[in-house]
């Protein structure tokens, strides 16, 4: 169920983490060790475009960070 490519089972995979306890640290795992599959509530592409999204942050802030004396 959580390493689905079938959209259907992707959305209860997804329906499921909703209701988990712990899913803050299922994702905060599947982010530091790139993990297949449905964890956290978010999918692998979602995962990858938060990765995307949180290094160019990073850039930005040291280029700034840099720039500024």
């Amino acid at each position: 169920l959580f390493y689905s490519d079938i959209q259907a089972q992707i959305r209860e995979a997804l329906e499921a983490c909703g209701k988990c306890s712990v899913r803050t640290e299922c994702l905060e795992y599947a982010l530091a060790n790139q993990e297949f599959g449905v964890w956290g509530g978010t999918t692998e592409r979602q995962r990858r475009m938060m990765v995307r999204r949180l290094n160019y942050e990073k850039k930005k802030a040291s280029f700034y960070s840099s720039t500024v004396t």
